[in-house]
């Protein structure tokens, strides 16, 4: 009849306004799901700023503990950096938790660490629509002071010194395995670079501050704070000067040769002219006037102790100085490695000694010049505890590790020191653990 929709006419009406009920309910979800996904996105950053803000304050609470605060102290300051960024305890919603030392974690029960805990809830935006008010969010960080003892291959040891790690003009220092570590606690520039400077190490550990000029360069890892530190070579004792027996002071004529000296007390300097060469038999030797090798002649010493006053140790020639398992104590003048000399010095594998090429008497402010070839190869220690040591030159590499009052490495010079069985430090480095 007329006017009468047919069973397939009227299946296909129905079936439009299920699609449609669909369709909303789907609208729904779909917006539902859009809701949740910026409001996760915006406690995502909330959250990634609360982290930021546990870690400050834990970092906060380790520099006070470096300092030697007291627990209060360090507590109050991480507390301090914590409403700096906007985190107030005393708010209702929020709540500033700080335990020191830690309740949890590897470091729990550990005095040298503090944990903070940040908790705050966040609001959402879009989500209530769904039934979601709100997301808890918290965050935790813990920071301490580490004391497990580091390789360094440049130390200094002066506490008040700025200036006291320098590095001018256009340097290239480049530590393997290894790092620098200054003892000042100059604000200023404890550790010091001006000109066009590269310094690649393993860390850069001071006890003060640092101030980084120049025209170009970089320093690989930028300082970072550190407590006071000992001397690492404070217990090793003043050796005593072999007493006997009393040598004849050598001669030299024509044509040059090598001259062969025996252990024993030498009551000269040992200075030889032009390409004469010497030979030092193994054994413990004292010269009261000290050594000068200025010549093109070869040098060797032999293993042993070599106590030296007057001139102490100046080697500037361009001849070849080789000296296996020995230790140059220099009780007075100076040490002075320069020239186009091939110097190899190799310390004491073991005894009181062991590990100590230069030993400079402790009182004497002398500056220690290295430089070039003088110091590449050979291995052991440098120490001079109340003087500067001082570097400069080209060299491919050198074994040695420097201790020093005050350190100076200047003018074009590019040196890599690649740090082998040296003299560990248990200096107190602050560092963010969890």
């Amino acid at each position: 009849m007329k006017g009468l929709k047919s069973k397939p006419e009227r299946k296909r009406r129905d079936e439009s306004g299920q699609a449609l009920i669909l369709f909303a309910l789907g609208l729904a979800v779909l917006l539902g799901m859009a809701a949740l996904t910026i409001d996760v996105g915006l406690a995502y950053v909330a959250r990634r700023d609360m982290q930021n803000a546990a870690d400050a304050a834990a970092m906060a609470g380790a520099d006070a503990l470096l300092e030697g605060q007291s627990s209060v102290l360090a507590t109050n300051a991480a507390r301090d950096l914590a409403l700096q960024n906007g985190y107030d305890n005393a708010a209702a919603d929020v709540t500033v938790t700080i335990y020191l030392p830690p309740t949890s974690g590897p470091h729990s029960g550990d005095s040298d660490f503090i944990e903070v805990i940040i908790a705050h809830p966040i609001d959402t935006v879009l989500a209530p629509a769904v039934g979601k008010t709100s997301f808890d969010i918290s965050a935790r960080a813990v920071a301490g002071i580490d004391r497990t003892p580091k390789p360094y291959s440049i130390i200094t040891l002066s506490e008040t010194a700025c200036q006291s790690m320098q590095f001018n003009g256009q340097v290239n220092l480049t530590i393997t395995d290894a790092g620098t570590l200054t003892n000042s606690e100059c604000n200023v520039d404890a550790f010091s670079t001006n000109g066009t400077i590269n310094v690649a190490t393993a860390a850069n550990d001071v006890v003060g501050g640092w101030n980084m000029t120049g025209k170009s360069g970089d320093v690989s890892l930028p300082p970072s704070r550190a407590g006071h530190y000992d001397d690492p070579l404070i217990g090793v004792p003043v050796p005593t000067p072999t007493s006997a027996p009393v040598q004849i002071c050598p001669t030299y004529g024509s044509p040059p040769g090598t001259v062969t000296l025996q252990p024993g007390v030498y009551n000269c300097t040992i200075d030889p002219p032009g390409q004469w060469g010497l030979q030092f038999e193994p054994g413990d030797y004292y010269i009261t006037g000290g050594i000068i090798i200025n010549g093109g002649g070869d040098v060797s010493f032999g293993q042993g102790l070599y106590f030296l006053q007057g001139q102490g140790l100046i080697i500037t020639g361009n001849g070849v100085v080789t000296g296996n398992g020995v230790t140059f104590y220099i009780d007075e003048g100076q040490v002075t490695l320069t020239g186009t000399s091939d110097t190899q010095l190799t310390a004491p594998t073991s005894g009181t000694y062991e590990g100590i090429a230069i030993f400079q008497n402790r009182t004497l402010t002398t500056t220690v010049n290295m430089s070039g070839g003088a110091i590449a190869d050979g291995w052991g220690a440098v120490y001079a505890a109340g003087a500067q040591i001082h570097l400069v030159g080209n060299t491919g590499s050198t074994l040695h590790q420097f201790i020093s009052d005050t350190f100076l490495m200047d003018g074009n010079s590019t040196i890599t020191v690649d740090y082998f069985s040296g003299f560990l430090v248990p200096v107190p480095v602050m560092s963010l653990v969890e």
